[in-house]
């Protein structure tokens, strides 16, 4: 499996049956990000906090049956939604766009709503970045190391040591599972 292939990362999963939540959608525009416009689940819902970006997601093509893009904060988008009620949940370089403890609220209520995985991608270690592309939202506001997710029940961690290399100096980064709701 290759380190950007999402896909790859929810193939034992029936994705034509399930909705899949992408939590801070950006513009999918990352080599993983854009990955999941791929994704042929039955739903898709996008939900992001920066206006100009919604607009863009609204643009792009989907193999989802159905697309949402919804303009909302995640973090009381969340305390919306019912308990298992989304399959699997996403959130690819978003948790440290987030202070530490809404980043730990906001990743115990996708556990919360997740039926069947969360799954995290994001920098490990010290990553500094400041607002970029006119959205306030794009700074860096918490740093992650991989025993706090270890702490926090995950069920695998995938780390990759200097992946990246567009900061000075590179830092790490960790495609973080928590396998929620295994009941069939």
């Amino acid at each position: 499996m290759g380190p950007l292939e999402l896909i790859e990362r929810l193939a034992d999963l029936p994705l034509g049956g399930y909705t899949i939540g992408n939590l801070g959608a950006g513009k999918c525009e990352s080599a993983i990000s854009h990955q999941v416009c791929d994704l042929p689940c039955a739903e898709l819902i996008n939900v992001e906090v920066w206006g100009p970006y919604v607009e863009i997601l609204q643009g792009l093509t989907y193999k989802a049956a159905k697309v949402s893009n919804v303009l909302a904060n995640i973090a009381p988008w969340l305390l919306l939604q019912a308990p298992r009620s989304i399959d699997v949940i996403l959130m690819i370089d978003v948790l440290e766009h987030l202070d530490k403890v809404a980043g730990t609220l906001v990743l115990s209520n996708c556990i919360r709503v997740a039926s069947r995985r969360v799954l995290l991608w994001l920098p490990i270690g010290q990553c500094a970045q400041g607002p970029y592309d006119h959205n306030p939202y794009q700074e860096h506001r918490s740093t992650w190391e991989l025993d706090e997710f270890k702490q926090l029940g995950a069920s695998n961690i995938e780390y990759l040591t200097a992946y990246h290399r567009h900061f000075n100096p590179p830092v790490d980064a960790a495609w973080v599972t928590f396998e929620v709701g295994n009941e069939t």
